[in-house]
């Protein structure tokens, strides 16, 4: 901990700057097998991620405040990534569910 920057221990505990920490080793590792896919890596990272919301979600609650469900730019990326349905220049991104994306992700090494 004596060498992680002051806002990073401003902004985060100390268990999930081990938390980042371990998944970077795990990273690191000199033999790609035993490093984590991408995948694992990306869904790691939001798992990090929604405990942090849940806890910054439960301390507002907690104090009273208002707890936002969806950020606030949710509703503008929906539309740009959708667009009406009749719309021949939109173009759909995800064509497989996501069983299969998570399939197509396991073997790539991070």
């Amino acid at each position: 901990m004596e060498i992680v920057d002051v806002q990073v221990l401003e902004e985060g505990t100390e268990r999930q700057i081990d938390e980042m920490a371990s998944l970077a080793m795990a990273c690191l590792k000199h033999r790609g097998e035993e490093r984590p896919t991408m995948k694992e890596v990306e869904l790691r990272l939001h798992v990090m991620r929604g405990k942090m919301v849940m806890k910054r979600n439960h301390e507002l609650e907690r104090h009273g405040e208002a707890v936002t469900l969806l950020p606030s730019n949710y509703s503008n990326n929906f539309s740009t990534s959708f667009g009406a349905a009749n719309s021949s220049n939109q173009c759909v991104t995800r064509c497989c569910t996501m069983e299969q994306e998570l399939v197509s992700w396991t073997d790539l090494p991070c």
